[in-house]
């Protein structure tokens, strides 16, 4: 699976697409400091703290994209614009949410 970055309001946002599932994740590449992180989470507690993949990348969040529309330039660059404005917001809203909290 290939990566595919979009960059969205000056935010390089990455994804990657797998044809088996037609299914979009968005990723990041993991840190030096998550890996190592993941690997005491893993001595000391048996189970990752973060799932990253063999290739070094995490997965934050994925959804379903047929085939033909991940194909299409046009039609990809659009879906992914559009869920990179949903993040946004919803990141805002949470960000206003935890300020209200702490005020």
């Amino acid at each position: 699976m290939n990566i595919y970055v979009i960059n969205y309001e000056g935010k390089k946002k990455m994804f990657r697409y797998n044809r088996e599932r037609a299914e979009v994740s968005y990723v990041a590449k993991a840190t030096a400091e998550e890996i190592a992180d993941n690997q005491k989470w893993l001595e000391k507690y048996g189970k990752p703290l973060f799932e990253i993949q063999s290739d070094g990348y995490v997965v934050i969040n994925s959804v379903g994209l047929s085939r033909e529309n991940w194909d299409d330039k046009e039609a990809r660059d659009e879906y992914l614009n559009e869920w990179c404005m949903q993040m946004e917001e919803e990141l805002a809203y949470m960000t206003a949410d935890l300020v209200k909290e702490f005020m």
